[in-house]
């Protein structure tokens, strides 16, 4: 069971949009495909972006859009492998059906299932499912954050020296990364990559990392992160600072995603390197 998610406006109601519940109930469907896939054989293909899609992404990314459309038709729905998007809808659910498809194809148990809904460029509710260890991270606006039904917070660790920073990072950067990595480590940080964006964001909001940052345009995994951390008492932003924006069709400028007390100096660090 979960805690209780009926705080809809009767606006809300009346409009008929998925509940916190129902999203729950989706990502555990999409979790079970990928722990049945996971022990199959894994084969891939190469997208033009050069990472890899699987069938595992198409499978789950179908199921996604099959059953928006069949339960909230006037909702839209962007998702990483294909979308449905409905003219002048007032909310749009952003999924990712596999993120961590490079360590999901080579055998390693590190991938999740996320899952938000937006409302005027916002996050309103969000879902990260790892179903490989059974954690579910989600979020609802105002009410606070979970790992599975215990409410967390994120670490009060104050300096970014002793931090946990998560990286993802993307070739076409601007940013420097190796220049990132020296800095982080001369910073005394304890940098890692699970190749598995969305993942790092359960960890900041759990308390177990400090911080995580990537210079992406998508936004499937930012907007959910953004929520779980934001209700776990951290900040999200883009790289340069400025506030995170969901519209689909438009990039957002990569993230910063952390406890609060690091975020700044994380940010100069960050620009000290393009």
């Amino acid at each position: 069971s979960i805690p209780e998610t009926n705080n809809h406006s009767q606006e809300e109601q009346a409009m008929k949009i998925p509940d916190l519940s129902y999203l729950l109930t989706l990502s555990r469907t999409a979790g079970n495909i990928i722990v049945d896939d996971f022990r199959r054989v894994r084969a891939s293909t190469l997208k033009s972006n050069g990472t890899p899609l699987t069938a595992t992404d198409e499978r789950i990314n179908e199921l996604v859009l099959s059953y928006l459309a069949h339960d909230f038709p006037d909702v839209s729905v962007i998702a990483e492998e294909g979308s449905r998007e409905v003219k002048d809808a007032e909310y749009a659910v952003f999924c990712d059906p596999l993120d961590g498809t490079v360590p999901f194809v080579r055998g390693i148990p590190m991938s999740t299932f996320v899952i938000t809904m937006v409302r005027d460029g916002q996050p309103i509710l969000a879902v990260i499912r790892n179903p490989h260890d059974g954690q579910t991270w989600y979020a609802e606006r105002s009410r606070g954050a979970y790992l599975d039904r215990n409410r967390i917070r994120v670490s009060q660790h104050g300096k970014l020296k002793g931090s946990g920073v998560g990286l993802a990072w993307i070739a076409s950067s601007r940013y420097n990364f190796p220049a990132i990595c020296a800095k982080l480590s001369e910073s005394g940080v304890h940098w890692m990559n699970y190749c598995s964006m969305a993942i790092l964001g359960g960890f900041v909001a759990s308390g177990t990392m400090e911080a995580t940052l990537m210079p992406t345009k998508n936004f499937w995994e930012t907007a959910a992160m953004q929520l779980i951390v934001e209700e776990a008492g951290g900040m999200a932003t883009d790289v340069h600072g400025d506030k995170l924006s969901y519209v689909a069709g438009q990039p957002i400028n990569g993230h910063v995603i952390s406890n609060g007390y690091v975020h700044e100096e994380l940010l100069k660090l960050v620009k000290s390197c393009q």
